[in-house]
C-alpha cells in the first residue's frame, strides 16, 4: 500500500512538469517507479498517464502543432522504439537501468551546469542520430523526452509550437506503445486499476501545471527540474 501511495505521489509531482513544459515527467518518474511497482507496471501506467496528459494539451493547443515535424519525428522515433523494445527484451533490467540512470545524470548535469548562452545548430546527421536514440530510449523506458528536446530545440524556439508538437509526438508514440503493451499482456487487472486511480493525481497535476505555467519563472523551474533529474538518475544508478 505504501509503495502504491509513493508511486502516485511521484506521478503527481513529475507530471506537473509534464503539464508545464510538455516533456520530462516520465523520465523523472521512471527510475523510482520501477523500484516501487516494478518495470512492467511502471511502463504501462506511466505510458497511459503521459498519453492522457499529452492528449489534453493537444486538444487545447493543436493549432500550434508543426505537422511536418510531427510526421518526421514520429517516423524516426518509431524506428528507434522498435530497436529499444528488442534491446529491453534481450538485456538484464539491472544493467539497462544503470545505463539509463547514467544517461539521465549526464543530460541533467550538462543542462544544469554547462548550458550555453546561445543555442547552436547541430548538423543534420547528428540530429537524426539523436532522434533515433530518443526512440530507442522511449522503446525501453517510455521516456525519450530529454533527447527529443535536444532535437526539437534545434528546430523551433517558439514556446507554443514546441510544447504542442512535442505533446502530439507523445500521443502518437504512446498510442503505439499502448497497443504493443496490450498485445504483450501488460494490461492486467491490477495494472488497469492503477491506471484508473492514477487519473486522479494526473488531473490535479494538469490543473496545477497550467496554473504554474502562467506564474512561475521558467528558468528557475528548469534548474529545479535538472536537480530532480540528478536525484532520479542517482536512484537508478546506485
Amino acid at each position: 500500500m505504501m509503495r502504491t501511495a509513493g508511486f502516485f505521489l511521484i506521478l503527481f509531482i513529475t507530471h506537473i512538469l509534464q503539464a508545464l513544459a510538455g516533456f520530462g515527467g516520465t523520465m523523472l518518474a521512471m527510475p523510482p517507479s520501477i523500484l516501487l511497482v516494478g518495470a512492467d507496471t511502471a511502463k504501462a501506467v506511466l505510458n497511459m498517464a503521459a498519453w492522457a496528459l499529452s492528449l489534453m494539451i493537444v486538444g487545447k493547443e493543436y493549432r500550434h502543432i508543426n505537422w511536418k515535424e510531427l510526421i518526421r519525428v514520429s517516423a524516426g522515433m518509431m524506428i528507434g522504439m522498435w530497436i529499444g523494445m528488442r534491446i529491453y527484451e534481450q538485456f538484464p533490467l539491472d544493467v539497462l537501468l544503470k545505463v539509463y540512470g547514467a544517461l539521465i545524470l549526464v543530460i541533467a548535469v550538462k543542462n544544469l551546469f554547462f548550458q550555453a548562452e546561445e543555442e547552436w545548430q547541430l548538423p543534420k546527421p547528428v540530429l537524426l542520430m539523436i532522434l533515433l536514440a530518443a526512440g530507442i530510449i522511449h522503446g525501453m523506458f517510455v521516456s525519450g523526452g530529454a533527447l527529443l528536446v535536444v532535437y526539437m530545440s534545434s528546430i523551433t524556439r517558439e514556446k507554443g509550437e514546441f510544447r504542442a508538437t512535442v505533446s502530439a509526438v507523445w500521443v502518437v508514440l504512446d498510442t503505439v506503445l499502448m497497443v504493443t503493451q496490450i498485445r504483450s499482456g501488460l494490461f492486467t487487472g491490477e495494472n488497469v486499476r492503477l491506471m484508473l486511480w492514477a487519473m486522479i493525481p494526473l488531473a490535479v497535476s494538469v490543473l496545477l501545471g497550467g496554473w504554474l505555467h502562467q506564474r512561475i519563472n521558467q528558468k528557475l523551474f528548469s534548474k529545479l527540474t535538472y536537480v530532480l533529474l540528478i536525484v532520479s538518475g542517482g536512484i537508478a544508478l546506485f
